[in-house]
């Protein structure tokens, strides 16, 4: 109970992205987050530049079910893997991003997809798991078509 009191006290004190900073998170510049709980190894995830995360996202550094494996000496395995996010990234609502996954730049990750393998940079993936959708410029293009269609008179 005192550390969650703790960890509200220090979200209101210093807001979302200085508090994920002082637990280790690296952030960039002009990014927007809207979660607060970075899992037992924040130090191991990596933020770009202009980065959504929207609310309800995971961000995962450790496999714990590879705790059930042990070896020949009764010691159990463990699995931890850092994250990287790049520059111009969105990540959807309630995504999940699995330990070991780089995300490149200029990527849209689709609400509720959860994020197995890396992807690569210019994509929009989603799904469970997430798969390619389109490319970057093509979904740009779409947005735009849209947006001239809408304000069209």
């Amino acid at each position: 109970m005192l550390g969650y009191i703790k960890r509200k006290m220090l979200l209101r004190l210093y807001g979302k992205i200085k508090y994920a900073r002082t637990l280790g998170v690296r952030i960039g510049k002009d990014c927007r987050i809207y979660i607060d709980k970075w899992g037992t190894e924040p130090e191991l995830i990596e933020i770009g530049d202009n980065v959504t995360i929207t609310g309800e996202t995971v961000i995962l550094t450790h496999d714990g079910s590879t705790c059930l494996v042990k070896n020949d000496n009764g010691n159990r395995y463990y699995r931890y893997a850092g994250v990287k996010i790049g520059n111009n990234v969105f990540i959807g609502y309630r995504s999940i991003i699995m330990p070991g996954v780089e995300i490149g730049n200029n990527v849209v990750v689709a609400a509720g997809s959860v994020v197995t393998r890396s992807v690569k940079s210019n994509s929009v993936v989603g799904g469970n798991p997430a798969r390619f959708i389109r490319s970057f410029d093509e979904y740009m293009n779409k947005v735009i078509s849209m947006h001239d269609l809408n304000n069209r008179h």
